[in-house]
């Protein structure tokens, strides 16, 4: 049984894959994917790779978030029983560290495994965690990269029975070659500044720093225009346009918020030149726009913090700015800026390097050896 408590286009591709990695290496295995919501197509994936599904109800909205989850893995866990399952892998252990807690004698004689996608920052998360690794509750713990592998077993500090396991996030957003919308995106982008294009992906959380790099922006000595794309969420439209009034004549800002479909996501990233990740230090998972800018070769300007800047500096894919630095980061910008040439002939070899090792099928190779018996 395989359980996530969001089925987005994201976590779907992500979800699926995995799910197949492990059919893969236990062809006899029956596999359910359990979540909160399904569309047509996805449905229809799931029925042609033979993986059964099982829709639940979503968090009842008159309760806490937590108490909602702990519900859902309640019935989970029931089902699970009831219908023969004898081992659950939590896709999104994230979210359900705290809920766990309150339902964790009810998974013993189950096998259960998960995949942390970014280490806990609060306390009570780090000793749920703990708790779970040393007892055997979770028997193996996948995260995405050997620092965050690291930075897990160093805090757990036990010799329990949960084994932690790096599978490097794989490049899982289709590729569509759309040259007509790369030269109309590029029209539009013209229209609101020259060249070089920099861009900032997938929405505005506090976390991802985009007021830092737009203050960093302020500081860019290089004439360019910078591109915002995604979803609307702490920085708002009028965040931005104040920031924008405050930019020197030279740097340029193009804002589009608002969903982005799977089949533009591979324009924006062709149409750019530079890809910027301006995550604050509370950022500590992998990053998607790091992967989908090294499968174009695109030159990375991240923060040196974390498994973002772990995975920058060890497969040398970019630069690196002192994280939360406005006055590094506009530093680094400005020097891609003018040595953007030499630069993406120096880091060439090494992405290509990197990106076989995001390939999906080294990711469901890995998974089902991971998860496999």
């Amino acid at each position: 049984m395989f359980f996530d408590t969001s089925n987005d286009g994201h976590h779907f591709y992500y979800n699926w894959t995995a799910i197949q990695g492990v059919r893969e290496k236990e062809p006899d295995a029956v596999c359910c994917y359990a979540t909160t919501s399904m569309e047509p197509e996805q449905a229809k994936s799931l029925a042609e790779a033979g993986i059964s599904m099982m829709l639940m109800d979503p968090e009842p909205p008159r309760l806490p978030a937590v108490l909602g989850r702990t519900v859902m893995l309640y019935r989970l866990i029931r089902y699970c029983r009831k219908h023969g399952y004898r081992k659950l892998h939590l896709l999104y252990l994230d979210c359900l560290l705290i809920p766990l807690l309150l339902v964790w004698p009810l998974l013993l004689g189950l096998h259960c495994t998960a995949t942390m996608h970014w280490y806990p920052t609060r306390p009570s998360k780090q000793r749920a965690l703990s708790f779970f690794l040393g007892l055997g509750v979770i028997r193996q713990l996948i995260v995405h990269g050997e620092y965050t592998k690291r930075y897990t077993v160093e805090r757990v500090r036990s010799s329990g029975k949960g084994a932690v396991e790096s599978i490097l996030y794989p490049q899982l957003h289709p590729q569509h070659a759309n040259p007509e919308q790369d030269a109309e995106m590029k029209l539009r982008w013209g229209a609101a500044g020259p060249g070089p294009y920099l861009l900032a992906f997938g929405g505005t959380r506090y976390d991802k720093g985009l007021d830092l790099l737009l203050q960093a922006f302020a500081k860019v000595e290089e004439p360019c225009t910078l591109v915002i794309a995604g979803k609307e969420e702490h920085f708002t439209r009028k965040d931005i346009e104040a920031w924008k009034e405050r930019l020197p004549s030279h740097c340029h800002v193009v804002t589009e918020l608002g969903y982005i479909a799977d089949e533009a996501v591979s324009s924006y990233f062709d149409s750019s030149d530079l890809i910027v990740l301006p995550y604050r230090r509370m950022f500590t998972g992998q990053s998607g726009p790091l992967t989908e800018a090294v499968v174009r070769n695109k030159l990375v300007i991240g923060p040196d913090h974390g498994e973002v800047g772990f995975t920058i500096e060890h497969y040398q894919l970019g630069l690196v700015f002192r994280s939360e630095d406005v006055d590094d980061l506009a530093g680094q910008i400005t020097y891609a800026l003018r040595h953007r040439a030499e630069l993406a002939e120096k880091i060439n070899a090494n992405q290509n390097h990197y990106r076989q090792l995001i390939q999906p099928q080294f990711f469901m190779d890995k998974y089902g050896k991971t998860l496999g018996t």
